[in-house]
């Protein structure tokens, strides 16, 4: 399947909500366009992601309440991850895979946004304890850097 008009619409979306100072006003409004139509969502595979279940078949990783977070640009980044951290419970277990890159590389104006492990620090600072760690370039079609990361708060 061809993806690119839809993550062409992605990047259109994202730079008119992103020049009206709304850096993820985005997400919602694609969804809304979208109406329920899964073509119309580059990211909306239908199928668990790939490293996700590579990376729980490796870790076993096991808890109640599970969420995800898809892409958001790097200038918020930051500011959800404290708020998630806020809300994650005593002996909680956090997963993040994220695209990665360099910290000499530019970040992406457009999704799938990258982080480095610079950005990811952050975390650490916020009471997480880094519990596993990879780096590794997956299988897409077109390969992409990646970095799951586990975090435990005490």
């Amino acid at each position: 399947m061809n993806r690119q008009p839809a993550m062409n619409k992605v990047r259109e979306l994202a730079n008119q909500f992103i020049q009206q100072g709304n850096p993820t006003g985005w997400f919602e409004s694609l969804y809304s366009q979208a109406k329920g139509d899964t073509s119309q969502i580059p990211w909306a595979d239908l199928v668990v992601n790939s490293n996700l279940s590579e990376w729980l078949e490796k870790n076993q990783m096991v808890g109640a309440r599970k969420k995800a977070l898809v892409s958001v640009p790097n200038l918020v980044s930051n500011q959800i991850i404290k708020t998630i951290v806020q809300y994650l419970a005593r002996q909680g277990s956090m997963l993040i895979i994220c695209r990665g890159r360099k910290k000499i590389e530019q970040e992406a104006r457009y999704p799938p946004y990258a982080l480095t492990q610079e950005e990811l620090a952050v975390i650490e600072g916020l009471g997480l304890k880094k519990v596993r760690s990879e780096d590794y370039v997956d299988s897409e079609t077109s390969p992409v850097r990646r970095f799951p990361i586990q975090y435990f708060r005490q």
